[in-house]
């Protein structure tokens, strides 16, 4: 996340948690903290919440409307509609090279994603699924560069 987007971000929240609306500065531990969607990576920043409505959020398995509209208008949702990105992109094809995240080329090949860096040495015995790629650098930070060699 860049500070311009942290801005906007609590520009957006009025410098208050995005659920109960206290002010950050009267939480008790007087600051509010970045949420995000644990199922889709931490790159899905949510927004800011105090403590109490982050600690709720992540153990209530049942929300009131205003949780339901907090997490309806995530953050990320805009942040990719201004990037034009969608939040699921399709596979592609076995040969696809693509690169995601720390400038790291990931190769596609029949069996999984791969990365020839060195930085993922999982991934030359176990290669990695889309859905492992799209949850740790998100579609946004994702590049398609097209066929290659199938490796």
């Amino acid at each position: 996340m860049s500070c311009e987007q942290l801005d906007r971000l609590l520009e957006r929240s009025g410098g208050c948690c995005e659920i109960c609306r206290r002010p950050g500065i009267e939480t008790s531990h007087g600051q509010l903290y970045i949420d995000h969607d644990k199922w889709r990576g931490m790159w899905a920043v949510r927004g800011l919440l105090c403590g109490r409505c982050n600690s709720m959020l992540q153990h209530e398995q049942e929300f009131d409307d205003e949780v339901g509209r907090y997490l309806e208008r995530s953050w990320f949702w805009g942040m990719l509609a201004d990037l034009g990105v969608q939040d699921d992109p399709a596979e592609p094809p076995v040969g696809t090279t693509v690169s995601a995240g720390q400038a790291c080329n990931w190769i596609r090949s029949a069996d999984g994603w791969r990365c020839p860096c060195g930085r993922h040495r999982r991934t030359r015995i176990i290669p990695r699924s889309w859905d492992e790629i799209l949850r740790a650098f998100g579609p946004h930070r994702i590049r398609v560069h097209g066929a290659s060699a199938p490796p």
